[in-house]
């Protein structure tokens, strides 16, 4: 019990310092859930903008959507304008193009899950065995809840203005 052998590694590499801490006999606590893998660490800040990315690729797409659905709106002024003399109402009007917006967000939403999910088995296929078992790389049930949050915001957001301005449709011009 006088001299106290490292472990064995087994082919892997402790972080630097680990070992010596060992032999001094220096205990630290820390969570485990991780092990001792330091690739969250490396991975946090290119993660992290991977997701600025994704959200500036977000920002453009609902942009250009809202767009085609001022275009869309624009083009049917003259269908809003006789459904409003025959009595629509305006909250009707952006009831009925709002639950159009809602349908090609959905759309779209159910195929984004479907592509995300085929890249997450094409990603984990291609990521060597060691990676692969400490990112374990799988769609959570939180990242399809923020897909959908997301999708129902930019119904709200996106699909409110345009919705609005066709909605104003003057029947008598």
């Amino acid at each position: 019990l006088n001299d106290v052998e490292a472990p064995e590694l087994s082919g892997q590499q402790l972080p630097e310092g680990t070992l010596d801490r060992f032999r001094a006999r220096q205990i630290e606590f820390s969570p485990g859930a991780q092990g001792q893998s330091t690739l969250a660490g490396q991975a946090s800040q290119p993660l992290m903008l991977l997701l600025g990315v994704t959200v500036l690729v977000l920002l453009i797409v609902c942009v250009n959507i809202a767009n085609l659905l001022l275009a869309r709106g624009a083009a049917r002024a003259g269908e809003m304008a006789t459904r409003a003399s025959l009595g629509a109402t305006r909250g009707w009007l952006v009831r009925q193009l709002l639950t159009e917006s809602f349908v090609l967000i959905a759309i779209g939403g159910i195929l984004s899950v479907v592509v995300a999910a085929l890249l997450v088995r094409l990603i984990a296929g291609l990521l060597p065995a060691g990676i692969s078992i400490v990112l374990s790389p799988e769609l959570s049930t939180t990242a399809m809840l923020f897909a959908a949050g997301a999708s129902l915001a930019t119904v709200v957001v996106f699909g409110l203005v345009p919705a609005l301005r066709v909605s104003d449709a003057n029947p008598a011009l």
